[in-house]
């Protein structure tokens, strides 16, 4: 089984929880195979997952805030970087479902808050359990202006990840899930 996380890498906070329930599922299941989707830095997983296995792809699913001080947000940096990433995603999204259909093995998508983790699991067919104490649209929509309509993006990506769950990517029995089935 092929567990692959696509974790914001805005902050930390995303990669501590992520280590922390791959780890426990490492626990119970050491032969999946962990794979961490994020433009974290390696130092940084190494220590957070200590002596559990994992895989780094370096992709960046979303950018959260640009900061322009230690308590301000930088509206116009963050919405150029937002751009950016939707310039990239098409291509990067292209890249990550090639290589996850090469591994041969069934997969499960974890998404600790990416809205385009959502994108990937829709591409793979792939079951996708989101984590995460919010979502994007949530800090984007207070932000007002330009930000709604990335808020609103944001909460559709959430909401296509909940419909693909609820139209058969959810985790049941089933040969996409092979292995899955005692955990259930």
């Amino acid at each position: 089984m092929l567990i692959v996380a696509c974790v914001s890498s805005h902050g930390y906070g995303h990669g501590s929880r992520v280590a922390a329930v791959l780890t426990a599922l490492h626990g119970l299941e050491p032969s999946w195979r962990l794979v961490l989707s994020t433009a974290l830095p390696p130092s940084f997983l190494e220590l957070a997952f200590g002596a559990v296995p994992f895989e780094q792809r370096p992709c960046r699913w979303d950018v959260g805030v640009i900061q322009a001080d230690a308590l301000g947000a930088d509206g116009p940096a963050t919405l150029a970087a937002l751009a950016q990433l939707e310039r990239e995603l098409p291509a990067q999204l292209q890249r990550e479902v090639d290589w996850i259909r090469r591994q041969g093995q069934p997969v499960l998508l974890l998404g600790d808050v990416p809205p385009a983790a959502a994108q990937l699991a829709q591409r793979l067919a792939a079951p996708l359990v989101w984590m995460g104490n919010f979502g994007w649209d949530a800090i984007y929509r207070p932000m007002g202006g330009a930000f709604i309509a990335e808020a609103e993006r944001a909460l559709e990506c959430y909401r296509q990840g909940q419909r693909a769950a609820d139209q058969g990517a959810a985790l049941r029995p089933g040969d996409h899930q092979a292995g899955l089935q005692h955990l259930l």
